[in-house]
């Protein structure tokens, strides 16, 4: 009777090992499912946005972006999530408090402009919100002494979030990047 237990315990640790074992296996197996399976509301097509921006080195700007989905169904299975190339120029104009600033990308004067471009991962939180993080390259032309005209370049990186208020077209947006500081503006 002993070993008649045994057997019957050995037979159900067994079988609870292999059945939790192909059940994992089937549910990684699974897709999330078709894109808004996960209520997110992104944009499969191209993106642009508009912004304002309140700099680093006493600078104020305005810009814009081009943003193009590459991986509109993203990496990770769990998530809604998508990889997008964003591409777009900020103008700052600097010295707004009547200064010259000298700092590690050179003295500059009153105005710069920035083409840019940059790798954006966003995460879809749910149909009103997203946020996301970007990285990529920025080559700034500035003013940078009397009628002279320099050219630097810097390494784009950043944070920010969406609020989707009339999903899926139009978005406001925060995001917070190196060289440019803190933008607000509208997604379409």
């Amino acid at each position: 009777m002993g070993k008649m237990i045994r057997s019957r315990g050995t037979f159900l640790v067994v079988s609870a090992i292999a059945l939790s074992i192909f059940a994992s296996s089937a549910a990684e197996a699974q897709r999330r499912g078709p894109p808004g399976a996960n209520g997110r509301n992104k944009i499969q097509s191209v993106r642009f946005d508009v912004h304002g921006s309140v700099g680093w080195w006493w600078a104020l700007g305005v810009g814009f972006r081009v943003e193009f989905p590459i991986v509109p169904d993203g990496f990770i299975d769990s998530l809604d999530d998508e990889l997008a190339l964003s591409f777009g120029g900020d103008i700052q104009f600097l010295s707004w408090d009547n200064r010259r600033d000298c700092n590690g990308y050179g003295c500059w004067g009153d105005w710069s402009f920035w083409p840019q471009a940059a790798a954006q991962w966003n995460f879809y939180l749910t149909p009103k919100w997203s946020v996301f993080a970007e990285a990529g390259v920025a080559v700034g032309v500035h003013e940078c002494g009397a009628n002279d005209v320099c050219g630097s370049a810097s390494p784009l990186i950043g944070i920010g979030g969406r609020w989707h208020f009339a999903p899926p077209r139009v978005a406001l947006f925060v995001r917070v990047n190196h060289p440019f500081g803190a933008q607000i503006g509208l997604n379409f």
